[in-house]
């Protein structure tokens, strides 16, 4: 950021950065700032911090701008899926079972909804898709699990194996777990407890 403070990716990952320290007011004004300066692959993170809040206002107005124009290179056809996908979940009128029939009526490829997913609290099904991803496509997901929104997912039982699927969990109990995460041992077996959690 010194160095180019007008870049939209340095921008994109401190607003990232600032949303997993609990600083919501400019995680969010970096997320923008990377998209004005043409890097919108954060405004995911955006929308999702606004579901995690309750702000439906911006999260609406975001799914109009943002993900039928800039997120995605998309066709007529699949700017329509996404829309209606997005419209069901912000009026809370989605459901896992709902969101697998849109996925496959507009022929859509269900390893890209893992935040949709997300966003109607399957953890389960996040955790489904997260396991057929390939090394490459990692960072996707890692960006949302460490955010206010994400705590469940990082408490989940299984998100153990995926640490050790890609490589973190040595990292971690190195140098410590993430996000003031403790590995614990209860009723829901070997998982992470994160009781410090931003909110």
């Amino acid at each position: 950021m010194e160095l180019d403070p007008l870049s939209g990716i340095n921008n994109g990952v401190l607003g990232i950065a600032y949303l997993a320290a609990g600083q919501r007011v400019v995680g969010r004004q970096h997320i923008l700032r990377a998209y004005d300066f043409g890097w919108p692959h954060t405004m995911a993170m955006l929308l999702q911090d606004y579901l995690h809040t309750g702000d439906m206002e911006n999260a609406r107005e975001l799914t109009r701008i943002d993900f039928v124009t800039r997120r995605y290179v998309l066709s007529t056809e699949d700017a329509q899926a996404y829309q209606a996908i997005w419209d069901g979940i912000i009026e809370g009128d989605m459901s896992a079972t709902k969101l697998a029939k849109l996925i496959v009526q507009y022929d859509q490829d269900p390893l890209d909804f893992f935040g949709e997913y997300l966003a109607i609290g399957d953890v389960d099904a996040v955790l489904d898709i997260w396991s057929k991803y390939s090394y490459g496509q990692n960072f996707h997901p890692i960006r949302f699990t460490f955010s206010p929104s994400g705590r469940a997912l990082v408490e989940h039982p299984r998100f153990l194996d995926i640490g050790k699927r890609f490589n973190y969990t040595s990292a971690w109990e190195k140098r410590g777990y993430p996000m003031g995460c403790e590995r614990v041992s209860d009723d829901l077996g070997d998982h992470l407890s994160c009781p410090d959690w931003p909110e």
